[in-house]
């Protein structure tokens, strides 16, 4: 049984990322129609086709050797199950200033699309949004206002279907807290391991964060469920 145990970061530095090279990678082709933009390659032993929907500017469709990787749209996401602490105090709690704001139902606006090649066969994918929350006035308080999200999210594209994502966000929300910052990714059934580089292996909670080391873990989807009466801020 550890009783205890402790990490300290060392102060070494480090290199920052860098692009990841294409060289030997089949090229990418970008085409284009009324509702969709489609990038792709043709070769066989490494198939890719990434398909984004122009009225959204959501991923609809992700194709590689391994299949669809896509089980719905990729789309941003700002919001989560509110936990009993989130609704505390009642018209206190953070969760109602989540839902006056409307992150709960946000509607988005496509300002950009924009596929580049570039001179190593990769391709740069640039999708600009706007998205705006309808507050709730359900209590008789018309001066709410509507969160306001800029989204820019860039994508390297490579010819084996690896890519690598920045989300860039402008948020106009009055909300002392977000629920969530990110995008909801759904695959298929069949993917049922989960590997990360942070805090674990178990679940943990914002005041306790070093009671998770960190480490490099594996678990099954399965596994990272607790299956708790109420939604809790964890997973």
């Amino acid at each position: 049984h550890e009783v205890t145990a402790f990490q300290v970061a060392l102060p070494w530095p480090t290199t920052a990322a860098v692009a990841i090279p294409n060289d030997g990678l089949p090229a990418l082709t970008i085409e284009r129609s009324a509702t969709s933009v489609t990038i792709a390659n043709a070769d066989s032993s490494t198939p890719m086709r990434l398909v984004i929907d122009v009225a959204t500017g959501a991923w609809t469709s992700w194709r590689t050797a391994a299949g669809e990787l896509l089980a719905a749209p990729l789309t941003p996401c700002f919001f989560r199950a509110p936990t009993d602490i989130d609704h505390a105090n009642a018209r206190n709690g953070i969760a109602t200033t989540w839902t006056d704001c409307g992150l709960d139902h946000l509607t988005s606006t496509v300002r950009l699309i924009e596929a580049s090649p570039l001179s190593d066969g990769s391709v740069r994918l640039r999708v600009a949004t706007t998205l705006r929350g309808s507050p709730s006035h359900s209590l008789g308080s018309p001066d709410k206002v509507g969160a306001v999200i800029e989204r820019e999210s860039i994508a390297l594209i490579y010819g084996d279907g690896e890519i690598v994502l920045d989300e860039l966000l402008h948020i106009q929300a009055a909300t002392p807290s977000l629920a969530r910052v990110g995008v909801r990714l759904a695959l298929p059934g069949t993917f049922s391991e989960v590997t990360w580089l942070g805090r674990g292996p178990h679940e943990n909670y914002p005041d306790r964060v070093a009671g998770a080391a960190v480490g490099r873990y594996v678990s099954s989807v399965k596994d990272l469920f607790t299956n708790y009466f109420y939604p809790q801020d964890c997973g």
